[in-house]
């Protein structure tokens, strides 16, 4: 018996053992190539596989520490994965599947939807984006949603009811929707035979400077026949990098440089035919009459918003004139937030001045700028642009 050290990780998938450990146990090694994919889309090789059995030195892991130095550092000579982890520390082990594994990508499904936002994406007189939502079933699958809305706002109203606070708030924000226009009546003139009525509820987020309160739309509802509009919706591929890397990148500047796009997801137009999937009932009062709304604007909690208004933001990026703002704006955004920055303030006021103009051009409006610089600071508030966010007219 040779004893070796092992790391007890319920996480991963497979075992390991160190080129040292095996030589130590002349453990029989095969060569093949195996990929190992790790956290924040890490990928290594294991140039090799063996087979070794492995026993603990006490009979009773539940009274008796197996490595008794383990407050020492030293070599770990093995990782023992989720598939000896259960039985090593004799706990409750529940098998969902033989065959289980990771969720991996449709890239069928995002190729998918990025062909219909390249063949349907248009922009407006205004310059704002107008998308269609794409979509792989006809929404007729959903069947009828209206019931199931009435029932969830009913049970909203009444919650509300009981803190006069929230039911403040709750209605403030959704006038402001109304008032800004990225919500509108339904008229008899616009009533459709397919619809989709989405439930809504509030969610608070004490640490926000700007909106401590926001109405989030729920997609995931089903209709009569089981189905949501999520269900239906092609998802897109992620368009920009991953957080890991645009942190990385933001520490290698001199002078930072963040913001964020004011209510990005609302200053992109969904088009008529399909606002009807986006509809909503809504009264501020008992005392008026429920109304019926259609969202005229990308929205929270549908399946494809994050990759439409991730992907438009992407299509901004490449109309800059300036190499530097094209990158900036395609690596240096995760969803609306800017994290950003130069070597010197002469190239962040030049960024600032890019990146706001063209995100303009399009209806969105750059806030919260942030920076290290109190120079730069005091240059951003003189020049700071200002766009109202109301897309009434469009």
């Amino acid at each position: 018996m040779v004893q070796c050290r092992a790391v007890l990780d319920s996480g991963s998938q497979v075992n390991f053992v160190t080129n040292q450990c095996a030589r130590r146990l002349r453990l029989f090694r095969v060569d093949a190539a195996v990929p190992v994919s790790g956290i924040g889309h890490s990928h290594a090789k294991s140039l090799q596989y063996c087979v070794a059995q492995v026993h603990s030195r006490v009979e009773d892991v539940q009274f008796n520490l197996a490595d008794p130095g383990y407050n020492k550092p030293g070599n770990v000579d093995m990782l023992l994965g989720a598939e000896l982890f259960f039985d090593i520390m004799k706990t409750d082990k529940h098998v969902i599947s033989e065959q289980a594994s990771f969720q991996t990508r449709d890239r069928a499904e995002e190729e998918e939807g990025d062909r219909h936002f390249k063949s349907t994406v248009v922009r407006t007189e205004t310059g704002r984006f107008m998308v269609r939502l794409p979509l792989k079933l006809h929404p007729e699958v959903i069947g009828s949603t209206i019931f199931m809305a009435k029932r969830k706002f009913f049970n909203l109203e009444a919650k509300l009811s009981k803190d006069a606070e929230l039911e403040k708030q709750y209605d403030d924000f959704m006038l402001e929707y109304i008032k800004l226009g990225h919500m509108q009546p339904v008229t008899s003139s616009s009533s459709s035979t397919v619809s989709y009525y989405l439930p809504h509820h509030a969610v608070i987020k004490d640490n926000s400077i700007t909106t401590k309160l926001r109405v989030v739309f729920d997609a995931s509802a089903t209709g009569s026949s089981g189905m949501s509009l999520n269900n239906i919706m092609l998802k897109g591929p992620t368009v920009q990098p991953t957080l890991h890397s645009i942190l990385l990148r933001f520490r290698t500047h001199t002078f930072a440089l963040t913001a964020d796009v004011e209510k990005m997801y609302r200053q992109i137009l969904v088009h008529p035919d399909d606002c009807e999937l986006q509809r909503i009932l809504y009264r501020s009062s008992l005392l008026e009459t429920l109304k019926e709304y259609t969202l005229r604007t990308v929205t929270y909690g549908t399946k494809s918003a994050p990759y439409l208004a991730t992907r438009c933001l992407s299509q901004l990026g490449s109309e800059a004139s300036r190499s530097n703002t094209q990158r900036t704006i395609r690596d240096d955004f995760y969803v609306d937030d800017l994290l950003s920055g130069g070597e010197s303030i002469e190239d962040c006021l030049n960024l600032y001045n890019d990146i706001s103009n063209i995100l303009l051009s399009a209806g969105m409006s750059l806030r919260k700028w942030c920076t290290n610089s109190s120079v730069l600071s005091n240059q951003l508030v003189r020049t700071r642009p200002k766009l109202p966010t109301q897309v009434a007219g469009e």
